[in-house]
């Protein structure tokens, strides 16, 4: 059995630094939906209230109830330029959490070459004074068996 990796406590602090990262990634996307959502409902709000103000203006003019109308309509717009906002810094932080994620599994990636290549080194080293022993038994061996032979010769 191998020697523990010298740096196994930073791989696994990396391993679980990049599952944290994952869920909170997971977190910003469900945000972002929920924002996406809000946003679709108020274009919905914004195309029925247009739908409304169309209605209105067909028949006999209801001068305060357009102004109610076109007032309502500004301040939906308002909240879909803010919501847009939200939405394009939302997907900014997510992008920037995506770079981060990238990087730290490539960090931890790199510790788990490092491992593999110690474990590797270590295994060459251990076949290596495995076989030098092998070699001084046998040469031992063949010393012992030539020795027997010339006594008993």
């Amino acid at each position: 059995m191998p020697p523990k990796f010298s740096l196994q406590p930073v791989l696994d602090y990396r391993h679980r630094r990049v599952e944290a990262m994952e869920i909170e990634l997971g977190r910003m996307m469900r945000e972002k939906n929920r924002a996406e959502e809000k946003l679709r409902s108020f274009f919905t709000r914004q195309h029925e209230v247009l739908e409304e103000i169309r209605i209105v203006q067909e028949g006999d003019l209801d001068i305060q109830r357009i102004r109610q109308l076109y007032n309502g309509l500004r301040n939906l717009q308002k909240m879909i330029d803010n919501q847009k906002i939200i939405l394009t810094e939302m997907m900014q932080r997510i992008e920037e959490k995506r770079k981060k994620i990238v990087n730290a599994r490539q960090d931890e990636e790199t510790l788990e070459i490092l491992k593999d290549k110690e474990e590797e080194r270590i295994l060459v080293e251990e076949n290596r004074k495995e076989n030098a022993l092998r070699d001084d038994i046998y040469i031992a061996q063949a010393y012992h068996k030539s020795q027997n032979l010339e006594q008993q010769s």
